[in-house]
């Protein structure tokens, strides 16, 4: 089953996907909200899904877990940042593929995940990669409580020294938080960590 606000998109991997022996798609579907109605009818093995539409694929993925039966699932994404890939395999992806890659991708993540295994794009591995640096030891590490608290205020509007003063510390400390948090997530410039918090609701729940 595929789950795509791009009609182009979808019609497109259909083709792509009719040429692979062993694949049959069951239902196409164009929001979030439509594709949790359908999985629960249809059932299908493995769900490719997108994580940019209305209601979003990680709101998607959360609330076909709250049923009985969950299927397995292939992130289909333009983003690349490491903080999405975390956030979506510990959410209950099985596989993870850049819409920029080779069909050639898709297809050995749809097989790996319906085997029962997990498949990461290799771009994400060379990403990571090149990301590494002798500074970098903790990149692998969650982004601490307070890190997480500091980033999300800044991406709401307060200032440093606004944030520093409602949690009583100091500006710098501030910077240190917001700092290593972004990197923890994989986040390299504002714009990601706006995209970051608008997959995640943060403006939703303000």
């Amino acid at each position: 089953m595929l789950a795509d606000d791009h009609e182009t998109v979808r019609h497109g991997l259909r083709s792509l996907l009719a040429t692979v022996p062993g694949i049959e798609i069951v239902h196409d579907a164009a929001n979030g909200d439509a594709a949790i109605e359908a999985a629960r009818v249809i059932a299908p093995d493995v769900l490719i899904l997108d994580l940019s539409m209305p209601t979003d694929g990680l709101t998607v993925m959360r609330r076909l877990r709250e049923g009985r039966w969950y299927p397995k699932i292939v992130v289909l994404t333009r983003f690349r940042e490491l903080g999405y890939v975390r956030e979506t395999m510990a959410a209950g992806a099985s596989g993870y593929v850049l819409k920029h890659s080779p069909f050639e991708a898709l297809r050995a993540a749809i097989l790996a995940v319906a085997g029962g295994g997990q498949y990461l794009d290799p771009a994400l591995w060379l990403s990571s990669a090149l990301q590494q640096t002798p500074d970098s030891s903790d990149v692998d590490k969650p982004p601490s409580e307070r890190g997480m608290a500091v980033l999300r205020r800044s991406v709401l509007g307060q200032t440093n020294k606004e944030i520093a003063t409602s949690l009583e510390i100091a500006v710098k400390t501030v910077e240190v938080h917001k700092a290593k948090a972004m990197k923890r997530l994989g986040l390299e410039s504002r714009a990601q960590v706006i995209r970051y918090a608008v997959l995640h609701g943060w403006f939703d729940e303000a």
